[in-house]
């Protein structure tokens, strides 16, 4: 039972389902809640239950939960008035980390885990997809554009690909034979959102899903075969997006998008469309550098920088941009540290840093959106349980990729 709740509520944050559905029913998510605080209740009787709460006393949990923490400090120091859904969403992302996190700690959910993140790539893969040849804006703001529950385009794309890497990094070996169909599923509902970033952070999919070819511990074959994945699906990927642009009444908002790339390089692309917004947050941050000008100024419409590390130094000064920063270096340090000991979790921990790296230039919502959270949560929490598992053997910590699921 508890399992099964575990897995419905991932399944539900990580579709964004629950955010969504909050709007018309606001106690919809505090419900869910108490069901997963009623599983944690009882998961404490156990005899894994004392480690799963040491390790939350990790530096690398501790400096995620003081990100969480400064939102409602800042309430807290406020002469604003906020309402009360304001409090209750911060709190609720809060307990939402750490009892994902001490779940996913514990190797009983593990393979739960592995599955809602499927769940979550195929719903919403599905969604944007339907809404794409269907019904646009069935769910999405953004004209032409699809995104299913999230509703941003943007932020559907990162959480695809986000859990498609989780899905990938522990899958069990013998799903290997639905790889290309699953990453293929993952490229279409990437496709669907137009979202440039999502383009980018897509070879992080194939990059997680081809590295258990690695277990052979044949690097030639592996490395032929990797080479083969990415040919073909960058060949299916353009020739999606030029079948979509020549033979789809595609709106101006996702032409401009899928021709850009034909028209103007990288970084042209990003300082024309997200850099000059990000450049004049960080005007009005050095304006106060040391406290920020406050929770909540960079979701303003006239200040959105779309940009992760600009947006924590606006709300929260330098501080907080320091404890972001050291988050994600630490995330770095920690990945490259287990390259010798557990290459599995480091190459899971390296990916997903790209990840967090890239989607931090797109987002300016990471410590605030649910759905993201639970990303940083899943990762941190395999980290976490690997770094106690006893030491291997030189033959057996060596070796490129596990034979099997843990």
């Amino acid at each position: 039972m508890i399992k099964l709740t575990v897995y419905a509520y991932a399944v539900l944050i990580g579709t964004n389902c629950l955010a969504y559905y909050s709007k018309d029913v606001p106690y919809f998510s505090y419900a869910a809640l108490t069901m997963l605080i009623v599983c944690l209740f009882n998961l404490a009787f156990t005899k894994q239950a004392q480690n799963m709460f040491k390790s939350l006393q990790s530096i690398d949990v501790m400096l995620w939960c003081v990100l969480l923490c400064l939102p409602l400090l800042y309430l807290v120091l406020s002469d604003e008035i906020f309402e009360r859904g304001v409090w209750m969403s911060y709190i609720i992302s809060l307990v939402m980390f750490g009892l994902m996190f001490i779940f996913t700690v514990n190797s009983n959910f593990r393979s739960i885990i592995a599955y809602a993140a499927l769940t979550i790539v195929i719903i919403s893969s599905g969604m944007n997809i339907y809404e794409l040849l269907f019904e646009n804006n069935l769910w999405s703001t953004a004209p032409g554009r699809s995104a299913g529950w999230y509703e941003n385009p943007n932020i559907s794309a990162g959480a695809i690909t986000a859990y498609g890497i989780i899905y990938f990094s522990h899958r069990k070996i013998s799903h290997k034979r639905l790889d290309f169909a699953i990453l293929s599923l993952t490229g279409a509902g990437v496709l669907s959102t137009f979202s440039r970033m999502g383009f980018f952070l897509l070879p992080c999919d194939v990059l997680a899903m081809s590295l258990s070819y690695f277990e052979s511990n044949n690097v030639k074959t592996a490395a032929i075969k990797t080479a083969g994945i990415y040919i073909t699906m960058l060949t299916l990927f353009l020739l999606g997006a030029n079948v979509i642009s020549e033979k789809m009444d595609l709106s101006q908002d996702a032409l401009i998008r899928l021709m850009s790339f034909e028209q103007q390089s990288v970084r042209d692309v990003y300082v024309e469309n997200r850099g000059g917004m990000a450049l004049a947050a960080w005007d009005l941050f050095l304006q106060h550098p040391l406290t920020g000008l406050g929770v909540r100024t960079s979701l303003q419409p006239s200040v959105i920088p779309h940009n992760m590390f600009v947006g924590v130094a606006v709300d929260y000064g330098i501080f907080g941009l320091l404890v972001y920063l050291g988050a994600i270096l630490r995330w770095l340090w920690l990945g490259i540290k287990k390259l010798t000991v557990d290459s599995k979790m480091a190459w899971l921990m390296l990916i997903a840093w790209v990840w967090i790296v890239i989607f931090s230039f797109a987002s300016h919502n990471i410590i605030y959106d649910a759905t993201d959270l639970l990303v940083v949560a899943i990762v941190l929490a395999m980290s976490s349980a690997s770094s106690r598992l006893p030491n291997a053997s030189k033959s057996t910590a060596t070796r490129a990729w596990p034979s099997s699921y843990p």
